[in-house]
């Protein structure tokens, strides 16, 4: 039956009050204006799956301005439902709207602490009084978004921390080699080390050389007694 009446909190009109009920938007082609409408109405509905409330879900007349509204009794393209709704709860002062399609002579507010007054509606030519909208005390299901957020961001502030954790020791790991590396290049020992094994390297490049020209000349001397 939850898609036969308005899921606004409060308010449960059905099409037995000669009220419209309208669709949520397209979560896939529409994901903006949507994500609007999720959490302007808030309540139940933001524990369920996107798709799930697309199809089941209603939002009727009463809760869209005038503006919104077109001659074949539909919702303009960018409609998004701003009266009584829990996601529309600054306070406001609210002139005379005619031309309502809402029939109903009164409409009382949720019963939530902080919704105070109530909204006087009279005929087609509605009249809205409203002194004083206050903020409204956190829902459950806010209260877990939010922590839900929280917990998300206490993830990737922790994995950012470790990265940086690890990227410090390496790098500490580096200064340290390249310091001892420095030091041991100053070392008078080591040089004297280094020049010795560079001078034995350097004779034996030298001997290696020798030895292929003699190779080269052998072979050539072999070539010509050949063709003699």
């Amino acid at each position: 039956m939850a898609h036969k009446i308005c899921c606004v909190p409060g308010c449960g009109k059905s099409r037995s009050d000669n009220v419209a009920l309208h669709m949520f938007p397209d979560p896939d082609n529409d994901a903006d204006r949507f994500r609007t409408w999720l959490y302007t109405i808030g309540g139940d509905i933001l524990q369920l799956d996107n798709q799930k409330i697309m199809k089941y879900r209603k939002v009727c007349d009463c809760h869209f301005e005038e503006i919104y509204h077109t001659r074949s009794k539909r919702l303009s393209s960018n409609a998004v439902p701003t009266l009584y709704v829990p996601g529309c709860r600054k306070k406001k002062a609210m002139g005379d709207i005619t031309n309502q399609s809402c029939n109903y002579l009164e409409v009382q507010p949720s019963t939530s602490a902080g919704m105070k007054d109530t909204y006087s509606i009279k005929s087609d030519n509605v009249h809205v009084t409203e002194k004083t909208v206050t903020e409204q005390p956190m829902t459950s299901a806010g209260r877990k978004q939010k922590q839900k957020q929280k917990l998300i961001h206490s993830s990737e502030t922790s994995l950012l921390i470790r990265k940086i954790k690890r990227l410090q020791k390496a790098n500490e790991s580096y200064s340290s080699r390249l310091k001892k590396a420095l030091n041991l290049s100053q070392n008078l020992t080591f040089q004297a080390a280094l020049k010795k094994v560079l001078r034995h390297l350097l004779l034996f490049l030298h001997s290696c050389n020798l030895e292929k020209l003699k190779r080269k000349r052998w072979a050539a001397d072999l070539q010509r007694r050949r063709k003699l």
